[in-house]
């Protein structure tokens, strides 16, 4: 499991920002010519400024998710202030869905509605970003994630939410992805 879990960071295909490997493959400094030549003005640095397309990013949870993806499976980056933003905008999403059904807090649970939001938010993230979805049973996949519901239940009144929050985690890569088009896009074409 170990394995799987190290292999499979940030693979998902529906998490995949289209500008990803532009993204790492060309961050940080370009080496400057050092080389002073016959006097003058100093060289000059040019940084590539790939960073800056993801500050452009308008979306906190969307560019939250961004910097997941990019630098996430680093294991000196402790990215887990921008897990609970984005966990936090799926939870808040899915008890705003709830209210507007009119579901209130689950039966025969001991989770407060606010509970299971946050719980089912921290599930679809980390079984998304590491592709666990087809490695658990629904009891599997409720067990791991803390979330004390019969299966029977989860997938006959929660299983919607969680889809919901799923598309919302592939809305966040779109706004992420648009924003670093355009950031690209002014690049080439400055002004």
């Amino acid at each position: 499991m170990i394995g799987i879990i190290k292999t499979s960071f940030g693979r998902s295909p529906s998490l995949e920002l289209t500008n990803g490997e532009w993204l790492k493959n060309s961050m940080g400094d370009k080496t400057a010519n050092l080389n002073g030549g016959h006097g003058g003005l100093s060289p000059e640095v040019k940084c590539e400024g790939h960073c800056a397309a993801i500050a452009m990013i308008d979306d906190e949870p969307a560019k939250a998710l961004a910097s997941i993806l990019l630098w996430g499976s680093d294991t000196n980056w402790d990215w887990s202030h921008y897990f609970d933003e984005v966990v936090y905008r799926l939870a808040t999403n899915m008890m705003r869905r709830c209210k507007e059904d009119g579901r209130g807090a689950p039966q025969a649970c001991t989770h407060s509605l606010t509970e299971l939001a946050w719980l089912m938010a921290r599930m679809v993230l980390h079984f998304e970003l590491y592709e666990l979805w087809d490695i658990y049973t629904v009891k599997g996949r409720l067990g791991f994630s803390g979330i004390a519901v019969k299966a029977s239940t989860y997938t006959n009144v929660w299983l919607t939410y969680q889809k919901q929050m799923t598309h919302d985690l592939f809305d966040m890569v779109g706004k992420a992805d648009y924003c670093v088009s355009e950031y690209r896009r002014q690049l080439n074409n400055p002004r």
